[in-house]
């Protein structure tokens, strides 16, 4: 099953104008500026058919990278949170810690809604 995105991609290879042949001005089909237009956007976010999240999303392309971004961050600050903070005081970083802690618990929501690719590579919407 494709995404309806992917269907209209493949439409991007067609011409988004043409030159009227006897008076040399723009004729703009209008369908594809309207397809151009939605890929300038990029694929939605959420497929409603399948209830399912679009891993090519624009969205979800900033959404690991800020996953990346809080990976690196528990990577650093927390051996030295261990180390050399005293723990039991509501602090910043006891704050910071917890948008950290709620970002990942969304991106497990995330992952638990993405579809998953089968041997063939086709994603698996089911």
């Amino acid at each position: 099953q494709q995404w309806a995105w992917e269907k209209k991609r493949k439409l991007k290879k067609k011409q988004v104008s043409r030159i009227h042949s006897l008076t040399g001005q723009k004729e703009v089909n209008v369908d594809a500026k309207k397809q151009y237009e939605f890929l300038e956007k990029g694929p939605p976010f959420w497929n409603a058919n399948s209830g399912l999240i679009n891993q090519k999303s624009t969205f979800m392309s900033y959404w690991d990278s800020w996953v990346f971004v809080l990976l690196i961050y528990t990577a650093v600050v927390t051996p030295y949170e261990v180390a050399f903070i005293d723990g039991g005081q509501v602090t910043t970083l006891f704050i910071l810690n917890r948008i950290v802690d709620l970002s990942f618990v969304v991106d497990m929501y995330f992952n638990f809604h993405l579809p998953y690719l089968d041997v063939g590579g086709q994603e698996v919407h089911n």
